[in-house]
């Protein structure tokens, strides 16, 4: 039982234990709530500012005044309760803003002159808050210089590759014609010089020719050398010159004939080439040359009674165009 009593005392004394102050006859409380909370005064200085506008001769009991500010991250939110004794409300008032201070400072000239109507304004309500002095931060420190890194060596990339393609030749008649080609290709690059050798042949249509009572079937065979000492790499596009040499075996055959006249002759030739290569996409690229061939000697294709079904001119034609795979 005692214990109970005792219990009772001091719920009964909790509501006189709090900090509200009083001016005049009227109790003021403040509640401080939010992220920002500690940027808005305390009860004991909003209070102080209060009286600072006030005569304290002409206060009025009001009963209980309640402030609330709540201070968000980017909004004060301030609010007065006015109550009587009985705690019938009679007045409430709101005000927001950016900075506590600012609604503060409102909120305690309201309350000033609700408690005392001939509280004066003008009068200084709370301390402006000393703005820290931010230091200039030091100049930073010159910029190192730093010397250039010497360029990188050349390095020399070698690859080979394998290749396929068309070629047309004209100038051997009537060898005038479209050969399959087939071959492989060795290189290297050292910045943009990039040389190369390619080995190539293939076989040549075959040509049929009506002479006198029989007929002369024609056909042959070639095989090359592309040596491309000055061709030059502009990104994936190389393009240059090239000297070629090689042989054309040309075979020809009777048919109807008293006396046959098969005969298998080798036609040498060194020519010029123009070379351009582009890469397509991984090592997979395209190639397409074109240029003269000039025959190592004049040779004429006969036939008895007949003459002359064939022969090498003096400067032949040539164009090839294919695709190449690079190993490197």
């Amino acid at each position: 039982m005692k214990a109970i009593v005792v219990a009772l005392i001091v719920f009964c004394a909790a509501p006189s234990a709090r900090a509200d102050q009083t001016i005049g006859g009227s109790t003021i409380a403040v509640k401080r709530t939010g992220a920002r909370a500690d940027a808005c005064p305390d009860e004991t200085t909003f209070v102080a500012a209060v009286a600072r506008m006030m005569h304290r001769d002409a206060a009025a009991n009001v009963g209980r005044v309640e402030v609330e500010m709540n201070a968000g991250r980017d909004r004060v939110e301030g609010s007065i309760t006015t109550s009587e004794p009985g705690g019938t409300v009679t007045m409430q008032r709101k005000l927001h803003g950016k900075e506590c201070h600012d609604v503060s400072e409102g909120l305690a000239l309201i309350v000033a002159l609700t408690i005392d109507p001939l509280a004066d304004p003008s009068l200084p309500a709370l301390e402006t808050p000393a703005t820290p002095k931010v230091e200039a931060p030091p100049p930073p420190p010159p910029p190192r210089e730093v010397a250039p890194a010497p360029p990188a060596p050349e390095r020399t990339a070698f690859y080979g590759a394998l290749i396929t393609g068309a070629r047309m030749t004209w100038g051997i008649a009537p060898l005038d014609t479209i050969e399959l080609v087939v071959g492989a290709q060795a290189g290297m690059q050292r910045g943009r010089w990039a040389p190369s050798i390619r080995i190539e042949g293939g076989p040549l249509g075959t040509s049929s020719v009506q002479a006198g009572s029989g007929t002369v079937v024609i056909s042959g065979s070639e095989i090359g050398a592309l040596l491309c000492p000055a061709t030059f790499a502009f990104g994936r596009v190389v393009v240059g010159g090239c000297v070629s040499g090689g042989a054309t075996i040309v075979t020809t055959r009777s048919i109807g004939y008293t006396i046959p006249h098969d005969s298998t002759t080798p036609v040498g030739h060194l020519g010029v080439t123009v070379a351009l290569h582009a890469q397509i996409t991984g090592p997979l690229g395209v190639f397409f040359d074109a240029g003269l061939r000039f025959p190592l000697e004049s040779i004429a294709w006969e036939v008895d009674a007949v003459g002359p079904i064939g022969r090498t001119s003096p400067v032949a034609g040539t164009a090839a165009i294919g695709l190449d795979f690079s190993i490197r």
